[in-house]
């Protein structure tokens, strides 16, 4: 929010830092901090922007390549053998 401040206020953007605000300069700030040097100190006025308008034509072509061609390198994969189940009648020792 821009504000420009009819009067010298303190004020803190951040809830931490206090920061001196000069009369007859504009100064971006959070909107809560400007509302309240708007609406409930009244020592400040909120600076509209400007609004402006550009023409663009009417088919706009964008050129793209037919095919797109990516390399990427093969990944290998190693699988870790398991070891082998032993297999019969256990013996009784």
């Amino acid at each position: 929010m821009k504000i420009k401040m009819l009067e010298e206020a303190k004020g803190s953007p951040d809830g931490v830092t206090v920061k001196i605000y000069e009369a007859k300069k504009e100064y971006n700030m959070p909107s809560s901090l400007g509302k309240v040097f708007v609406e409930q100190m009244k020592v400040g006025v909120e600076v509209k922007s400007k609004v402006i308008e550009i023409e663009v034509p009417e088919k706009v072509k964008i050129q793209t390549p037919e095919k797109v061609k990516v390399k990427t390198p093969e990944k290998v994969v190693k699988k870790e053998a398991k070891p082998k189940r032993k297999t019969g009648r256990r013996r009784k020792e």
